[in-house]
């Protein structure tokens, strides 16, 4: 409202009603909790309320030196919120404070420490948000279906992201993960649809369940070091992913029978290469993934495999399981495809073994035998002239080894006919390995 107006409706409210009609005036321009029009404030176009200005939100006393935004009133589409407000520090973003607000940016100054519970739910016009670098602490579903959202900033003390941080940001394309953040919250990033990269940093530890379920753009990730855990559904749904690196770092892929597996129904992925830091590949993870071909288990660290860990793979015709293995959930569900058991399956392991257990007993017969023993290529514990013929044709072309047999007898990280000469002379006698 105009200052002559309102000057004017003083005037004549003293003039003609006395003191008590003059009180009741200026008590209508008066709200609850500090908020819009509490105080008076000049802005350039001399409008009380005027588009950024305090008056344009609600606000809640925190401290004698500190204070709240509670909510946004105004009707500026642009929204940059203030550092103070009556002398007292903006130090926190109150629960709800603008959900489903149709505005398009806003900008949160640096003196802001805490974002609320929904603080930007479904602001679906909102394109950018600028948080502030110093914030400690952002709250479950801050972003939550803010569809128009393209970029946003994750301030670098963040230690963990909280639940459905950005989950149904579906124009959202890039996000950078800072080296302070630790843990990344279930279903931060679920069904944003249009997410093409994820940079993560080194310091991150946990990948919750669902974090980038349904992240159908996404094509590709590289896992950083320090990482030990992925969590059930992580990834599950990402229909062109094709390539994971995982890091040396990684302990735990978890899973359950209940809900999607972390690589779950990862249609593009063609090939995995699994650390030997890997102690557990639980329920269903990979279940569903039918463009995968080749599965590489390294080392000697993996414990266990769960129940549809491979489950309607049908490219994946062969795989080796290390030694190691001592429990593999026996439902003969790992191999499946649909409800038929793969009993073309090539399966390489090691005799009187865990996995041997379990191939034999769920009807597997094509059995490729590994051993341990330098040179022994057939896996019956013995080097002879079988194991020379075998070396023989892989070298040919002829027929291919295993990819667990311990074939680089030169250890020069190639097969050649150098090895296959080594191989001869330990035969004959000449040579031992």
């Amino acid at each position: 409202m105009n200052k002559k107006v309102i000057a004017g409706l003083l005037a004549f409210t003293f003039m003609f009603g006395g003191m008590s009609a003059l009180t009741a005036v200026a008590e209508s321009f008066e709200i609850e909790d500090n908020s819009v029009c509490a105080e008076y404030t000049e802005s350039a176009d001399n409008e009380v309320c005027a588009a950024n200005s305090e008056n344009d939100f609600s606000w809640k006393d925190i401290d004698v030196s500190h204070i709240m935004l509670t909510g946004y009133n105004g009707t500026a589409k642009d929204v940059v919120i203030p550092s103070k407000v009556k002398n007292k520090t903006v130090s926190e973003i109150g629960m709800e404070a603008f959900k489903e607000k149709n505005v398009t940016s806003i900008t949160v100054p640096d003196t802001v420490e805490t974002i609320g519970f929904q603080a930007f739910y479904n602001c679906r016009k909102l394109k950018t948000l600028q948080l502030p670098k110093k914030v400690k602490a952002l709250n479950n579903r801050m972003c939550q279906n803010c569809i128009a959202l393209e970029s946003v900033n994750i301030p670098s003390g963040i230690e963990e992201l909280p639940t459905n941080l950005f989950s149904g940001c579906t124009s959202l394309t890039e996000i950078t993960i800072p080296s302070s953040v630790k843990t990344i919250g279930s279903s931060d990033f679920f069904d944003c649809t249009a997410l093409t990269k994820v940079k993560f940093s080194k310091g991150l530890s946990t990948i919750n369940s669902s974090a980038f379920e349904n992240c159908t753009s996404l094509t590709a990730v590289s896992l950083p070091e320090g990482l030990t855990i992925i969590s059930n559904g992580a990834f599950a749904g990402c229909t062109s992913l094709s390539k994971v690196v995982f890091p040396s770092t990684l302990k735990f892929i978890l899973g359950s029978n209940s809900s999607n597996g972390a690589f779950e129904n990862c249609t593009s992925l063609k090939s995995v290469s699994l650390p030997d830091s890997l102690s557990e590949i639980r329920q269903r993870t990979f279940q569903n993934c039918t463009s995968l071909k080749k599965v590489t288990i390294n080392g000697e660290g993996l414990k266990g495999i769960g129940s549809n860990s491979f489950a309607n793979c049908p490219a994946l015709k062969e795989i080796t399981l290390p030694n190691s293995l001592i429990n593999i959930d026996y439902d003969c569900g790992i191999f499946h495809n649909g409800e038929k058991l793969k009993r073309n399956f090539l399966l390489h392991c090691y005799r009187n073994s865990v996995a041997e257990e379990y191939a034999l007993s769920c009807g597997v017969t094509n059995i490729d035998y590994l051993s341990n023993v330098k040179g022994d290529l057939n896996g019956d514990y013995k080097i002879d002239i079988s194991d020379v013929s075998k070396l023989a044709a892989h070298i040919k072309g002829v027929k291919k080894l295993g990819s667990g047999v311990n074939a680089d007898l030169n250890g020069d990280g190639a097969v050649t006919v150098t090895d296959l000469s080594l191989l001869s002379a330990h035969v004959k006698g000449i040579k031992k390995l």
